[in-house]
């Protein structure tokens, strides 16, 4: 099999730049290993207006889960600062419906997906890489030009092309949500805890949804006294103000990069999103520098 460009991974930067080389006029294939674009999600779902206005994208109003008029912060103290404009509303997400959504927008512009697929090494010759990848048919090769590493914070496709990619476990906070049913917090805005014994170099937060709560934490886990997931108990259990009737429907857990990767290009390959470890690393959101890294990686490419 030849394409133009094979995409490796179909979360929001793997399905962002589908969609723009795809719009190129470029033969694009997408990788998944998952047998379900979306699931799990490891993300609070939260994004900003603006920063979706700056970059020309109008969501689907199913992606759209809440509407944000602003955020509120909480310090160690239990001081709040209420925080609201136009540059802090936003939206909290269905994450699962929103990363569909994207494949479905690429999948109109022309490129191909393959789901429960996995791209298993990749070697480059005369200017070609052929990367192997296995499905429930079997192993198959894929020859191409540009292989996308958009396969998260696991990303494996640096490693492939001889990228440095490694990083300290100190790069990384460990994050742990829950979506919870019957949360008693305002549902107007997203709402941030600060404190070293909340989430150490960390924060916990609640953002809500239509008709329930992400409720979850980051931290970094050397020399915390406790794993992500008891920090976030803990901070369950003494705001029974807001958690007295909650009970979690979801629970998802994941590495959070807080550091970049001074290698992001190879011949031939680019990474994007989490597989570039694009996080903010103040607040350790990705979907935004997902979304901008692949528009950008395209308009190179092209």
């Amino acid at each position: 099999m030849k394409v133009d460009c094979l995409v490796v991974g179909a979360g929001p930067a793997g399905s962002i730049i589908a969609k723009e080389m795809a719009s190129y006029g470029y033969d694009v294939l997408v990788l998944e290993k998952r047998q379900e674009i979306g699931a799990p999600k490891r993300c609070a779902e939260g994004i900003t207006k603006h920063g979706l206005e700056k970059l020309g994208i109008e969501l689907h109003p199913l992606c759209i889960s809440r509407k944000i008029k602003g955020a509120i912060l909480y310090s160690p103290s239990g001081k709040k600062v209420v925080m609201e404009g136009h540059e802090m509303e936003g939206y909290v997400l269905e994450r699962k419906v929103f990363e569909k959504w994207l494949a479905a927008e690429a999948i109109k512009k022309g490129a191909k997906y393959m789901v429960k697929t996995q791209a298993l090494g990749m070697k480059r010759e005369n200017g070609i890489w052929k990367v192997r990848a296995r499905n429930i048919e079997g192993e198959f090769e894929i020859e191409t030009k540009l292989v996308v590493g958009a396969d998260g914070v696991e990303s494996k496709v640096g490693k492939w092309a001889g990228l440095n990619t490694t990083n300290k476990l100190t790069d990384y906070h460990s994050g742990i949500q829950f979506e919870m049913a019957n949360v008693n917090a305002d549902e107007k805005y997203i709402h941030i805890f600060f404190g070293r014994e909340v989430a150490p170099l960390g924060y916990a937060w609640i953002f809500p949804k239509a008709f329930s709560f992400n409720v979850g934490l980051g931290i970094l886990e050397k020399g915390a006294k406790m794993k992500a997931y008891d920090y976030l108990k803990k901070f369950i259990e003494e705001h029974e103000e807001i958690f007295a009737n909650a009970q979690p429907i979801e629970i998802n857990a994941g590495g959070v990069p807080v550091a970049h990767f001074t290698e992001m290009v190879a011949d031939g390959v680019m990474l994007v999103g989490d597989a570039a470890q694009l996080v903010n690393p103040i607040h350790g959101g990705g979907m935004m520098r997902a979304i901008h890294s692949s528009i950008m990686a395209a308009e190179v490419a092209h």
